[in-house]
């Protein structure tokens, strides 16, 4: 019963506001959650920033069982979002 893959795409047409990186972290979060769930990491926090009118980065840190932390950057997640 295991659902895979993000609401990321719902965000495509949206105007890049403030509330849509909130819902854009939100959606990846709740797209990773299953990793915490199945005890494969231990927490995941996810940060999304609009840098500018156009602009949408995401910043995860993956803090996996044995206390390293895994950095994950997405410069340019709204351009990647509206190919």
């Amino acid at each position: 019963n295991d659902k895979i893959g993000s609401r990321l795409w719902l965000l495509a047409r949206s105007k890049l506001t403030n509330d849509t990186a909130n819902r854009a972290r939100e959606y990846a979060q709740e797209a990773l959650q299953w990793m915490i769930d199945d005890g494969v990491v231990l927490r995941i926090d996810v940060v999304a920033d609009r840098y500018s009118a156009t602009g949408l980065e995401m910043s995860l840190m993956i803090y996996r069982n044995d206390g390293s932390a895994l950095p994950v950057r997405f410069d340019n997640l709204w351009g990647a979002m509206n190919v």
